[in-house]
């Protein structure tokens, strides 16, 4: 009875180290996704202020220089 009762505490110690384990890993995993959809997020941004308003300029700077 005594060893029936340390092997249970033991397996129980287990699973829930595995469970801590795991919600370690997924809180981990969660934190790197949304920090790479950030920098994702971000690139997007700094594309479309930057590179397309230059562009833009570009297009126009290009139609000016083609009037003149």
């Amino acid at each position: 009875m005594h060893l029936l009762i340390k092997q249970s505490c033991r397996s129980y110690a287990q699973s829930t180290q595995i469970s801590h384990s795991y919600s370690m890993w997924r809180t981990n995993s969660i934190r790197v996704i949304r920090r790479q959809f950030q920098a994702i997020v971000k690139e997007s941004v700094y594309i479309e202020k930057y590179v397309i308003k230059d562009q833009i300029l570009s297009d126009d700077l290009r139609q000016t220089l083609a009037l003149t």
